[in-house]
């Protein structure tokens, strides 16, 4: 456990350096389109997000996708912009 503990942040950080800006973009375009299809299928019956949350974490991790800081950041980016465009209307 112990050595779990202590590699898992070191494969993350190999990750976030390794990905190329191409490979970024694509990421970024993956959680954009998850979120607002979590808005879309799951706003109704998931007030407080966290389904949705699990929605698109669940389907990034079955495209291999591996949930980083900055994929975090990508997701909380998005929702961001959905509650934005939501207050516009």
């Amino acid at each position: 456990v112990a050595l779990l503990a202590w590699l898992a942040p070191k494969v993350e950080d190999w990750l976030e350096t390794n990905t190329t800006a191409r490979e970024e973009e694509a990421i970024r375009a993956v959680v954009k389109n998850l979120c607002r299809a979590a808005e879309q299928l799951l706003k109704e019956e998931d007030p407080t997000g966290s389904i949705r949350n699990e929605y698109v974490l669940d389907h990034l991790e079955e495209l291999g996708i591996a949930i980083t800081d900055s994929v975090i950041a990508m997701i909380e980016g998005e929702v961001y912009n959905i509650n934005l465009e939501a207050k516009r209307k």
